[in-house]
């Protein structure tokens, strides 16, 4: 019998296919009760609506601030509702500053995190090929217009094609410079979020696309701003396979270069190999060591697998 380890490795560029932009997922429900629907993009499952918790995953109250003057002189976890109004609330969630967002409380439900850089950049790439990775500005011409709903609150002109199920809602922002609050904008034209990854001490990665525009930039915001929260699945992009005593791990997910292996030493020995999405393959080997490295540089830009083969198990594992 053949039991198979089955690990995605993106490496820059990969390409779109419209027949399978995305599937519904099963949903998800955070700590007070609030339920979301989810989305399967690239086996990244997302939230589609913005978070709109008043709690940690351990039932601790997130600090609600309104005050300018206190929002923009807190560095601790805290939310607000767009202009203070809480009939935002369910078109477009609440607002919170980057301090929720690391918190070790968890802002996502069980089993969810906030998307880091690369998670948000392995979904622009898996909408547009030709996203570019790691930039300050402009990642991606469309993906703005395919994330974005076709309505919930949208000033109009809204451009896009709508197309991938994402839904991206305009909640505004809170804006911070230095210690001063410059109050709350861009509501009903601007979608701003957060992702979980610090340039560093002072500000942090998001994402943000406009009504009248199609394209998606990444900018840093000062951590005390006010952002939405979109979340992800955990496990969407793991590299650990564990089943019983094997275990391998792969990263990074996403690679320029190089992809490293550290496996269990019951796997030593073990054949890999490296394929497309045609199912050629592209590279093959042995596992000679706990921890090596595989040269991918020869390798064109795209989407591949990497399968580890084991004669004594009998199903397939995915982990993306």
């Amino acid at each position: 019998m053949l039991r198979t380890f089955l690990v995605l490795i993106i490496i820059h560029f990969s390409f779109y296919s419209s027949s399978q932009i995305f599937s519904p997922g099963q949903g998800v429900i955070d700590i007070e009760g609030n339920f979301y629907p989810t989305v399967i993009l690239n086996n990244q499952e997302w939230m589609s609506r913005n978070l709109k918790t008043t709690k940690y995953n351990n039932g601790e109250v997130i600090d609600l601030i309104e005050n300018d003057f206190t929002w923009s002189h807190t560095n601790w976890g805290s939310y607000c509702f767009y202009n203070n109004d809480q009939s935002y609330l369910d078109s477009t969630g609440l607002i919170y500053n980057f301090y929720a967002v690391i918190d070790s409380r968890n802002l996502c439900p069980v089993g969810w995190h906030v998307p880091t850089n690369n998670e948000w950049d392995d979904l622009l790439l898996f909408l547009d090929p030709n996203t570019i990775l790691d930039w300050d500005g402009t990642q991606s011409e469309i993906s703005g217009g395919r994330l974005k709903s076709s309505n919930s609150g949208w000033y109009l002109p809204n451009i896009g094609s709508f197309d991938s199920g994402f839904d991206a809602q305009p909640g505004g922002r809170r804006e911070v410079i230095g210690t001063n609050t410059l109050g709350f904008n861009a509501h009903g034209s601007v979608s701003f979020y957060w992702s979980s990854s610090s340039y560093d001490t002072q500000v942090s990665y998001g994402r943000f696309m406009g009504n009248s525009v199609t394209w998606i930039k990444r900018s840093t915001f000062i951590n005390d701003y006010g952002l939405s929260v979109r979340c992800i699945k955990n496990g969407s992009q793991s590299e650990i396979i564990e089943l019983g005593t094997f275990e391998l791990k792969v990263f990074p997910n996403s690679t320029y270069d190089n992809v490293n292996l550290m496996i269990s030493e019951n796997l030593l020995g073990e054949t890999f190999e490296i394929y497309d999405l045609t199912g050629k393959i592209i590279l093959t080997g042995v596992l000679n060591d706990k921890i090596q490295s595989i040269e991918l540089t020869s390798i064109n830009q795209g989407i591949y697998y990497f399968r580890l083969k084991n004669n004594s198990l009998e199903q397939r594992i995915i982990k993306l």
